[in-house]
């Protein structure tokens, strides 16, 4: 069996997880980013001339640099994005000749089965082992969870990549013209949706161990991730959480589960990657 992912926790995490708790051997592939700090990157508009059509194409663009700042001209999108020959990665020469209908990142070889999507790849390894429900109530429960975890996980990702970032809007009177610079705002915050989410899981999790009731499936280890990414981020989030503070706990403290997170195997960090201004380093990069 043979897993790849980015050299980060990202959406590949739970499958890990997954894979650790059940003590499966495998082969795990990272993929090197290959790109510098972003504070340090200097990307030369000479560059952008000499850009093949194809390339200009596929360039890998800082959608939120487009989203959060002031808009900019195409040209220079380009010189804040990520181009395949600066990008750098082995992933980008196999990714053509993979040989599945949508070559992406995580994706899982096991024997003659080809999987890309992360939630493809879980559900696949849940029915395996032994982690997908087994009664139509679990699987409308776990259907649930999950939809709202991909919430939360949406949520946290773009909040990662946009801290600092967003700018105040025109009615605030701060921007006059195209050309003047946003005004950042550190967003220290979480979304009222997200901390709806929360005080929901909390709520659901009443009198259960885990997301099925008394068995663990293939949702709990996502729920897992996306509530541990979000007490990194603001560690006193679920303090008034008690049910999520004890399945935070039990999860934990499953043995196998236990000694994957305290081996060399896991790395907390990077969460994201290395153009995210939270989470996109081998430390936690958190500033307040």
């Amino acid at each position: 069996m043979k897993l790849g992912y980015w050299d980060i926790r990202g959406r590949v995490e739970p499958t890990r997880l997954m894979l650790a708790y059940k003590e499966v051997d495998y082969e795990y592939v990272r993929y090197k980013f290959n790109v510098s700090d972003p504070a340090e990157r200097q990307w030369s508009k000479a560059v952008i001339p000499n850009l093949t059509t194809k390339e200009k194409e596929t360039v890998w663009v800082r959608i939120i640099a487009v989203v959060f700042e002031r808009p900019r001209p195409y040209s220079e999108i380009l010189n804040l994005a990520l181009t395949p020959k600066k990008f750098g990665n082995h992933w980008s020469k196999e990714k053509e000749k993979f040989g599945v209908a949508f070559p992406n990142l995580p994706y899982l070889i096991d024997g003659d089965v080809k999987l890309t999507e992360s939630w493809a790849v879980m559900r696949y390894l849940a029915r395996k082992f032994d982690l997908a429900p087994t009664s139509d109530c679990e699987e409308r429960d776990i259907d649930m969870v999950a939809g709202v975890l991909q919430d939360l996980i949406v949520a946290i990702g773009t909040l990662a990549y946009a801290i600092g970032k967003r700018r105040r809007g025109k009615r605030e009177g701060t921007r006059r013209s195209p050309d003047e610079p946003p005004t950042l705002i550190v967003i220290t915050t979480l979304s009222p949706p997200s901390i709806s989410n929360f005080k929901l899981l909390d709520k659901f999790l009443a009198g259960r161990d885990f997301a099925a009731g008394t068995r663990l499936t293939y949702v709990d280890f996502v729920a897992y991730e996306a509530m541990d990414w979000h007490r990194t981020l603001y560690p006193s989030i679920f303090t008034d959480l008690n049910n999520l503070q004890y399945y935070i706990k039990r999860f934990e403290a499953l043995p196998t589960v236990a000694a994957h997170l305290s081996s060399d195997k896991y790395k907390r960090f990077p969460i994201f990657g290395p153009v995210a201004t939270w989470g996109g380093k081998d430390h936690d990069d958190r500033t307040w």
